[in-house]
Order: C-alpha cells, then sequence, then structure tokens
C-alpha cells in the first residue's frame, strides 16, 4: 500500500474521550530513531510518546503515505465507528528524502531499475503500474 484514504462518517456528536476511536499516527522520523534505539537498548519511551491522534469527526477525510507512517486504529469504546477506507497499491519508482527510514523506501526499486516496467506497465504482475513520482516531490 502507498496511499491510504479514511473518510469517517461517524455521528456528528462524536466524543474522542468517551467515543475513542482515533486513528494513531506515528512519526516516520521517530520510526529510525526506535530502530536505532534498538539496537543500543530496549527503551522506546521516546518512540511511543512521538504520536498524534486523529479524531473519527464525522465527514472528516484522512490521506497519508501508509508505506511511511505507522498507524493504528485505537478501540472504539462506547459506539460503532463508521467509515469508508481506500488503499491504492502501487510501487514506488525513485527514492527521495525518506529513503533512509526503515520500512520505508528501502525496499523500493528505482526508476533505472524500473525501465522494463515503463513499457510493459507491469502487465505481467497483479500490481499495479508504477506511480510516477518524482525526485522533487518526496
Amino acid at each position: 500500500r502507498l496511499l491510504t484514504f479514511v473518510y469517517y462518517m461517524t455521528p456528528s456528536e462524536w466524543d474522542a474521550e468517551l467515543d475513542g476511536g482515533a486513528l494513531r499516527m506515528y512519526s516516520p522520523i521517530m520510526e529510525q530513531k526506535k530502530d536505532e534505539k534498538n539496537n543500543n537498548d530496549n527503551d522506546n519511551k521516546d518512540y511511543d510518546s512521538h504520536y498524534f491522534d486523529v479524531i473519527p469527526y464525522a465527514d472528516r477525510l484522512v490521506v497519508f503515505r501508509s508505506d511511511l507512517m505507522e498507524h493504528k486504529v485505537m478501540p472504539s469504546l462506547r459506539r460503532d465507528r463508521m467509515a469508508i477506507t481506500v488503499w491504492l497499491y502501487g510501487r514506488v519508482v525513485c527514492r527521495g528524502l525518506y529513503s533512509g527510514i526503515s520500512g520505508g523506501l528501502d525496499n523500493a526499486t528505482t526508476s533505472e531499475n524500473n525501465s522494463a516496467d515503463k513499457n510493459n506497465h507491469g502487465n505481467s504482475s497483479r500490481l499495479p503500474p508504477s506511480l510516477p513520482i518524482s525526485k522533487h516531490e518526496t
């Protein structure tokens, strides 16, 4: 997955404290620091404190790079959370600013290695064609 879209259709009086159900987003930079700390010690308190919660208020659309942003859905506490989620799959065609982030683009193919895909648009695989992401956009 490269992109995730979440559109919330929760009741308009949704309460963050009483209803819960937030989308917890972790900083990609802190993910890299967590991996570095795991090599030195098991203290991940710094990583665990670097997140933000997106409250599922009605008519809210959240879009993020799911290959770069660690996330999890917190439990709903008193009623069901309603949402539509769309995932866009594809391959990154070049590495950019975030190429050093662990779990991010390290395993991505570069545009030089993807020249065969430009001709057949990935017809030989189950994945859709690569997304045209330029180096200056990342």
